[in-house]
């Protein structure tokens, strides 16, 4: 029957450990570049598609994501180079691997496949104002009023999406702790503390209720190491209980 299944073909079976780390990097970064950055659209922040297009950047940041992006732009460099040399012999052992289902026609060539991976930022700074030289007055202000409409959409929808991933980062520490007999990674306590100090930098409207929020964390989140946590019962419960109280806090006045 027509349309029953589909079906698809790894080009690089058996050879895709040079693959693998170009992509490695690149998601690493792109999941940096999230976690610094709000969305900056009129979409709202439980859309799908939310992540696409421009994303705001506290000034205050600028410097710490440069620095981290360009590290990883030489990561990537490096690791497509080592691609763009082994490319030829893995080539050659996709056609061993495949067998009759290979096609060379399937494959950019040495010189082409650089192109397929990419890093690259740019910068933009947000729009003050409108400036609409030779337009009648009437115009102008219409405009004026609608490109501020929009501006204050975005940054609403910015300070959503600041609000549920505090929310969803205490939520999984709450839920982690809550419960002895779940395990936890480090990155459990690490996660915290990045996200309080992020949020400094994310509140760009200064509202104080995320800043409450923030101190909140600080203090009672992120007092202890992960180990503490796994080998003191009181401590982790008492990290869980005001994790809990800070989930409740934050439902009541959302």
């Amino acid at each position: 029957m027509d349309g029953a299944y589909s079906t698809y073909k790894r080009l690089f079976a058996g050879v895709e450990d040079r693959l693998r780390a170009v992509n490695s990097v690149l998601d690493a970064a792109r999941t940096r570049h999230y976690e610094m950055t709000l969305p900056w659209s009129v979409t709202g922040s439980e859309d799908k598609g939310r992540r696409d297009g421009p994303r705001l950047m506290a000034n205050t940041l600028f410097m710490e994501y440069v620095t981290e992006m360009g590290q990883a732009k030489q990561q990537v460099q490096q690791v497509l180079g080592e691609l763009e040399r082994a490319y030829p012999s893995m080539i050659v052992e996709a056609k061993r691997n495949l067998g009759e289902g290979f096609d060379i026609k399937q494959y950019p060539s040495s010189t082409e496949i650089k192109d397929y991976f990419d890093l690259e930022f740019e910068f933009h700074p947000v729009p003050q104002g409108a400036d609409y030289k030779g337009l009648p007055q009437q115009q102008i202000s219409a405009l004026a009023n609608k490109l501020n409409k929009s501006m204050q959409q975005c940054m609403e929808n910015a300070m959503r999406d600041v609000w549920a991933r505090t929310y969803s980062k205490v939520q999984k520490m709450q839920e982690r702790l809550g419960n002895p007999k779940h395990t936890f990674h480090d990155t459990l306590v690490s996660n915290i503390r990045e996200l309080a100090a992020l949020l400094e930098h994310l509140n760009a409207t200064k509202d104080a209720k995320i800043e409450g929020i923030r101190k909140q964390i600080e203090r009672g989140l992120c007092r202890f190491e992960a180990e503490d946590l796994r080998k003191d019962l009181t401590k982790r419960a008492l990290t869980a209980k005001l994790a809990g109280e800070i989930l409740q806090e934050m439902e009541e006045t959302k």
